[in-house]
């Protein structure tokens, strides 16, 4: 499956860099992370519950920071380890300047080995996006409320 989207933020892209860039900041607005622990810089690891269809597990999660171009791009990537079905998701995210605002555009793509291709289509695809969507709007209120936000 895959989606991208753009979201815009009204802060100049230093301080959005900053916000999203920041694992300590990110685990603050989003629940699943809290329990993650830093494993190396820029990689963490977390046990998180999956319950989805036949799936009641707890399973094991590394997220990492890849070809991280500062203050512009980013890749997010999560993966499982040791546990059927894989599950990859990597999320390509951008910034670019407009004015007074920063726009954040993302492409994120999911792979889970034991769904064949276009399962995800309609209903999931649309509840991914609009959890996103929530993530990146909870982010943008804690950003507003850290004033002198600096990474």
């Amino acid at each position: 499956m895959a989606l991208k989207g753009t979201y815009k933020f009204a802060y100049d892209r230093e301080r959005v860099w900053g916000c999203i860039t920041d694992f300590d900041f990110l685990r603050s607005v989003i629940p699943a992370l809290r329990h993650f622990r830093e494993i190396r810089p820029n990689e963490w690891q977390g046990k998180l519950p999956l319950n989805w269809g036949p799936i009641n597990d707890k399973i094991k999660i590394t997220v990492s920071l890849r070809s991280i171009d500062h203050p512009q791009s980013f890749q997010l990537r999560v993966k499982t380890r040791r546990f059927a079905p894989a599950i990859k998701l990597r999320t390509t995210v951008r910034l670019y300047p407009d004015e007074c605002q920063t726009s954040l555009r993302y492409k994120v793509r999911l792979n889970i080995a034991a769904f064949p291709p276009g399962i995800f289509d309609g209903a999931a695809e649309h509840a991914l996006k609009h959890e996103l969507e929530k993530i990146l709007r909870k982010i943008d209120r804690k950003c507003r409320k850290e004033k002198n936000y600096a990474h």
